[in-house]
């Protein structure tokens, strides 16, 4: 069956979550960090959180899925219901205006509030040990990017009946290709098991974070690789997009339309198109096991698309 790219939309949520507390559930650390894996407590709590995200029109994240959609049926029936099995989910934040955030959204530490991970955790999580985790990796980003601006891959989950198959890597080609259109450094924290992966899409390592989970009884330390993809300069944007970095909230403008690109599909009139048109291109690569682009966008899927990223998003 094809796997196909789209944007989360809200009733996917639950099956978001569920698929990736059961992938963190079968590794140490998520085990300390959702002792009761995929609870419908930690769902319902980390569902409510997502959805305020999508419907903030100033949040600069971004959930992306891959469906693994039955072979000749189209993504959304007539119902307006997706159709096919969530197998991959990624969480981009693409962080922009960081010297004015600097100025104007630090905390009391001096710490810029970028919106990159939940407001509160679920009541069974346990929060002294995320707040120590997700602290320490705030820290590391801030001491590596400062005041740049950057994407940057928060979460990204395959269900293991789907890996190898690509899909991972295009929901990661999804992402660079927004930052490669306003030149935008992409920063990853990876596991030892996931470096292949990343090397193969262009990451270099720059650091390393020790996460030592001794002090909460797990006789556990992994090293995390620290990891930076320098901007490309894309050669498929649409011509439409300007190729400049984003400064100010009016950039969105561009920066929206390579969005709606990659989620719109193309005309399927039999009519042949003016030749002084040229069709419109994919900017993703081609794939024999991948069809990326939704044969029919659900009409909650493109207004999601009309809203464009604005500024840093603030939490507390």
């Amino acid at each position: 069956m094809p796997l196909v790219v789209s944007p989360v939309l809200l009733p996917d949520l639950p099956a978001i979550q569920r698929l990736s507390l059961s992938v963190e559930a079968d590794t140490a650390t998520g085990s300390l960090l959702f002792p009761n894996g995929a609870s419908e407590t930690s769902i319902a709590h980390l569902v409510k959180q997502d959805e305020k995200d999508i419907r903030d029109p100033k949040c600069t994240c971004r959930h992306i899925i891959m469906r693994d959609v039955p072979e000749g049926t189209d993504t959304y029936g007539d119902d307006g219901k997706a159709r096919g099995e969530i197998v991959s989910y990624a969480m981009w934040n693409f962080f922009v205006a960081r010297e004015k955030a600097n100025k104007e959204g630090q905390d009391k530490e001096g710490r810029v509030k970028d919106g990159a991970y939940y407001e509160s955790w679920p009541p069974d999580a346990h929060h002294q040990a995320l707040e120590v985790l997700v602290e320490m990796g705030r820290k590391k980003r801030e001491e590596t990017m400062g005041q740049r601006n950057y994407a940057f891959l928060a979460s990204l989950c395959t269900s293991p009946t789907h890996r190898r198959m690509g899909a991972a890597s295009n929901l990661i080609e999804w992402g660079l290709t927004f930052a490669d259109a306003h030149l935008l450094p992409t920063y990853v924290e990876s596991t030892p098991g996931a470096l292949p992966l990343y090397f193969k899409h262009g990451f270099e390592k720059v650091d390393t974070m020790t996460v030592d989970l001794h002090q909460w009884g797990r006789d556990h330390v992994q090293e995390h690789t620290i990891l930076i993809r320098p901007a490309k300069k894309p050669s498929t944007a649409p011509d439409e997009t300007r190729i400049t970095p984003v400064l100010t909230n009016a950039d969105f403008t561009a920066f929206d339309s390579i969005e709606k690109a990659a989620f719109t599909p193309k005309p399927t009139s039999q009519a042949s198109p003016p030749k002084e048109a040229p069709k419109p291109t994919s900017i993703f690569p081609s794939s024999r096991k991948t069809s990326l682009l939704p044969p029919n966008p659900h009409p909650e899927q493109l207004s999601l698309l009309k809203t464009p990223l604005q500024t840093q998003h603030p939490i507390t």
